[in-house]
């Protein structure tokens, strides 16, 4: 009997052991698969990070190149305060091209913005003869590179002769 009794101690060790080493590979590999895991996780945010520095790089570069162009920017583009002015030049000009103008702004678009390019609507009503309102928009599209036209309705007075235009549109300024 005690053949048979080591017999089953030796088994009940080697299956103690075996059940060890089992649950040790089992462990290793549940811990492998969690790491390979990890891997791929850091190695694409790695790639996102690359990604990013390489963007902010080009975005450094870009910038360097449009600071150079910031003067040209400056003198094509007016200034928030300077906008109460360009009414006023466009008032003197109308009447200099014998039209009279009435003009407004509207609510301004991105006011929070600092630093950048603001847009400010505005509406105006043009009255006078066609050749002198065409002569007068001649020379705001020609002075006035940061305003943009959306709406421009002309309607005849066959009585006077004179016309009217209704315009609308945006003014970019730098805030």
């Amino acid at each position: 009997m005690t053949f048979k009794k080591q017999l089953v101690k030796q088994l009940i060790l080697v299956g103690v052991v075996v059940a060890l080493f089992v649950t040790f590979f089992w462990l290793f590999r549940v811990n492998i698969a969690h790491k390979l895991t990890s891997i791929k996780a850091l190695t694409s945010q790695r790639a996102l990070l690359s990604s990013s520095a390489e963007n902010l790089s080009m975005l450094i570069k870009d910038w360097e190149i449009a600071r150079l162009h910031r003067g040209a920017v400056d003198d094509m583009v007016p200034h928030k305060d300077d906008l109460v002015a360009l009414s006023k030049d466009m008032e003197a000009i109308a009447k200099e091209s014998g039209i009279s103008l009435s003009f407004g702004f509207q609510e301004e678009e991105n006011p929070k913005q600092v630093g950048g390019l603001g847009l400010i609507g505005f509406v105006a009503t043009l009255d006078g003869s066609a050749s002198k309102i065409i002569a007068f928009l001649q020379r705001m599209e020609d002075e006035y590179f940061s305003m943009k036209i959306d709406v421009l309705d002309f309607s005849l007075h066959e009585g006077t002769g004179s016309t009217k235009v209704f315009m609308r549109g945006e003014i970019f300024f730098i805030n």
